[in-house]
C-alpha cells in the first residue's frame, strides 16, 4: 500500500497544535504526519544544499531572537527545549513517503514552506516524490487564512479539494526558492513580477516579501512602519500596539506575524545603541504586557518620511538570502512608486 505523509506546519518553541488538529481531522496517527516547524517569513534564508548548515543558521537566528525578546537566550518560553530543536519532525517519514500532501494557508510563511518542499526532498534523495496541495484561501468571514497553524480540526476536515503539483508547478517553486535564498535580490524582483500558473498565492507572497526591505523614503520595512504607526495611534501599552499591528497585517494581506516577533522588532526600533532610536520603551521592556512605548521626535520624522531610519541608524538585517549590512555597503530598499528594489537610500 502506498504511504501518504501529510505535511503540517508547526512552531519551534511552542509545540505543534496544528499537527494535533490535522491528526484529529483525518483520524491519522503521528507516523502519518511530518511537521515543518520553522516560520520561514522571518530571518535569514541563505542558499545551501547542506541540511546541517541550514539547521545551524535557522536555530541560531531563533536563539538570537529569544535574546532580543527576553534578554536571555535560555528563557524556556522562547528557546526550544532540546527535544523540540528540529526544524522538521519526521524527516524519516518524508524520506519514506510514496506521496506527500502539504496543507497551506495563503500567507508568506506557508507559501515559503511550499516553495522549500521540493528543495528539502531533493536533499533527502526523494526529488520525484509526488506532492499534493490542500490550499486554504478565506474563512467564513471572508478574511484571508494566513496559515494552517490557526485552523482547528473541524475547519481542516472541511478542506478544499487537493490538487497535484505538475512539473511546471515544481519548476515555479524551484525558481521561487532560488530567488528567495539568493544573496542578491534581482531574481526576487523578477519572480514578483512573473505571472503565476496555478500558484497565485505563491507569487503574491513573493511580491510582499519585497516590502520586508526598508522603504527608500522612510528606511522602515512594512512591519516597522506599522509598529510605529500603531505606537502613535494606539500607544502607550505595548500589548495594544502589537495586537493592532497584527490585526492590520491580517486585514491587508493575511500574513500572520507573531506577537513576540513584533515585540523584538519594536525593541530594535528602540535600541539605545542606535544614534537616533524611533521609540522609547519604559516599564519591564522584556515582556509585552508590562512594557510601554512612545515615539521619539525622530520616530515621528521617520514615519512621516522627512528622515530615513537606515540613513540615520544603519541596518544589519536579513530578507531571505540577502544580508542587508550598512557596514558592508550592502543596502537595498523598496521603491514604492515603481514596486522594485533600489540600491542604498534616498
Amino acid at each position: 500500500m502506498a504511504r501518504t505523509i501529510h505535511v503540517s506546519l508547526g512552531g519551534i518553541a511552542f509545540g505543534d497544535p496544528a499537527e494535533l488538529a490535522l491528526r484529529e481531522a483525518l483520524s491519522i496517527g503521528r507516523d502519518d504526519v511530518a511537521v515543518l516547524r520553522d516560520e520561514l517569513s522571518c530571518g535569514p534564508l541563505p542558499a545551501t544544499d547542506n541540511l546541517e548548515r541550514w539547521r545551524t543558521t535557522r536555530l541560531g537566528y531563533w536563539d538570537d531572537f529569544a535574546r532580543k525578546v527576553s534578554g536571555s537566550p535560555r528563557k524556556r518560553r522562547f528557546r526550544a527545549p532540546s527535544w523540540a530543536r528540529d526544524l522538521v519532525t519526521g524527516l524519516d517519514r518524508l524520506a519514506a513517503a510514496d506521496q506527500i500532501v502539504i496543507w497551506l494557508g495563503r500567507g508568506l510563511g506557508d507559501q515559503l514552506a511550499l516553495a522549500s518542499l521540493p528543495w528539502l526532498l531533493r536533499l533527502l534523495g526523494k526529488a520525484d516524490t509526488p506532492i499534493r496541495v490542500v490550499q486554504f484561501d478565506r474563512g467564513p468571514s471572508g478574511r484571508p487564512i494566513s496559515s494552517v497553524r490557526i485552523l482547528d480540526a473541524d475547519r481542516l476536515r472541511n478542506h478544499p479539494p487537493e490538487y497535484d503539483l505538475t512539473e511546471d508547478d515544481r519548476r515555479e517553486l524551484d525558481d521561487a526558492w532560488a530567488a528567495v535564498t539568493a544573496p542578491e535580490p534581482s531574481a526576487l524582483v523578477r519572480m514578483a513580477r512573473r505571472k503565476s500558473g496555478r500558484l497565485p498565492f505563491l507569487r503574491a507572497a513573493i511580491a510582499r516579501l519585497l516590502r520586508h526591505y526598508p522603504d527608500a523614503r522612510t528606511g522602515l520595512n512594512i512591519h516597522e512602519a506599522r509598529l510605529l504607526a500603531s505606537t502613535r495611534d494606539n500607544g502607550p501599552l505595548a500589548a495594544r500596539i502589537i495586537s493592532e499591528t497584527m490585526a492590520a497585517s491580517n486585514r491587508v494581506n493575511g500574513d500572520g506575524v507573531g506577537d513576540n516577533w513584533l515585540f523584538a522588532r519594536l525593541r530594535g526600533l528602540a535600541d539605545p545603541a542606535c544614534p537616533h532610536p524611533a521609540v522609547i520603551l519604559t516599564g519591564a521592556r522584556v515582556t509585552i504586557r508590562l512594557t510601554r512605548a512612545r515615539l521619539t521626535p525622530d520616530g515621528h520624522r521617520f514615519l512621516e518620511g522627512s528622515a530615513n531610519f537606515v540613513e540615520q541608524n544603519g541596518i544589519d538585517d536579513w530578507v531571505g538570502g540577502v544580508h542587508l549590512d550598512s557596514k558592508a555597503g550592502n543596502v537595498w530598499c523598496f521603491d514604492n512608486e515603481n514596486h522594485t528594489l533600489v540600491r542604498g537610500v534616498e
